[in-house]
């Protein structure tokens, strides 16, 4: 049931709505992140917020190997097409991030634009960027090219020897380096470079994840019962706690063991009660959120979230005593701004790119 007349507001039976909800979740949790971090000139609160990245990257592995199964395309076409359908939103930001700076910053970061706008900035050949947090999309494009690559060379040789040594060896080198961070280091300095390994390694691992729940579904869908309802919630809820504890508490060593356990544990039970139990409370809040906001609204949040703080900061005076209220004050804004970015975005879509 649509809850609007027009096309463009659409709940489409293939949205998986408990996945909606931790898109906004862990994309507010990065967003806020950001800002506190920016806001209080290095004090890192929720610091632990950075794992949230990796979900990002294992649930982009997810969908990669379903859209390549599904659409049969070779690596670069797949790759060009998922770069078409954000393109407006990344392109706008950048753009953005570029005019967002007085006249002399513009001419120090135009150099920057061309890597930027080519999403190669996480190659390793080009730093920093126009717009820093933008690592993430560039790191999964990338990361996403080299592995399809592999898979349609030899899909064997991907699933059985590199994806379980890609998972180990990446995260290996990810905690060292974040288990070696001193007080005067910049956290900054050690993920972004890595961007490319942990991109690679959550990538593998959403893979792995997907035939796995691949193989676990297709016995389940006609078959369940209450109780499977009830054990994929616990698992959900269970999976949800831990990751929480991890990026408040725990940022490095034991926290990012525990939510590379709990991530593949949350990201399955939310496929599984997607497809047995549609009338969940969490999936009807997800497909509401993507119906009013769009499609691409956590992107866009993603995108946008340092910008709407620069821009937020010249207007409203901030002040360091009164954090929670500049934090609810950010988020307005954020929701607001990237839900018009979001529906822009479709709109422009369907009516134009879609015609081209």
């Amino acid at each position: 049931m649509k809850l609007f007349a027009p096309p463009i507001f659409d709940i489409s039976s293939r949205i998986n709505g408990y996945e909606e909800c931790l898109r906004y979740l862990y994309t507010v949790l990065i967003a806020v992140a950001h800002i506190w971090y920016l806001f209080f000139d290095g004090t890192y609160f929720l610091e632990g917020a950075y794992l949230g990245v990796d979900f990002f990257f294992i649930l982009s592995g997810y969908h990669l190997i379903n859209t390549y199964n599904k659409n049969k395309l070779d690596t670069f076409s797949l790759i060009v097409k998922r770069y078409k359908n954000m393109m407006l939103i990344y392109v706008t930001s950048i753009l953005c991030s570029v005019v967002s700076t007085n006249f002399v910053e513009m001419l120090k970061v135009f150099y920057m634009v061309i890597p930027d706008l080519l999403c190669i900035q996480s190659s390793g050949f080009f730093y920093p960027s126009v717009n820093v947090i933008l690592w993430f999309i560039s790191a999964m494009q990338i990361a996403s090219f080299i592995i399809l690559s592999i898979i349609q060379y030899n899909k064997e040789l991907f699933f059985k020897v590199l994806a379980p040594l890609f998972v180990l060896t990446g995260y290996s080198v990810l905690f060292f380096y974040l288990n070696n961070l001193d007080g005067t280091s910049n956290i900054r300095d050690y993920i972004i470079p890595l961007g490319l390994i942990r991109a690679i390694s959550g990538i593998s691992l959403g893979i792995v994840i997907n035939n796995l729940y691949e193989c676990y579904i297709n016995k389940l869908k006609d078959n369940y019962r209450g109780r499977d309802i009830l054990i994929f919630y616990s698992i959900f809820f269970a999976s949800l706690i831990v990751t929480g504890y991890c990026i408040v508490f725990t940022p490095h060593s034991s926290g990012d063991f525990m939510c590379l356990l709990a991530f593949p544990a949350m990201i399955v039970s939310t496929q599984v009660l997607g497809v047995i139990y549609k009338k969940g409370l969490l999936n009807r809040l997800g497909k509401l959120l993507c119906a009013v906001f769009g499609k691409q609204m956590t992107l866009a949040m993603y995108c946008f979230s340092i910008i709407i703080y620069r821009l937020l900061e010249r207007v409203i005076p901030l002040s360091q005593n009164d954090i929670l209220n500049n934090t609810l004050i950010y988020l307005l804004f954020l929701f607001l701004i990237s839900g018009i970015i979001s529906r822009m975005s479709d709109i422009i879509k369907k009516r134009v790119l879609l015609s081209i």
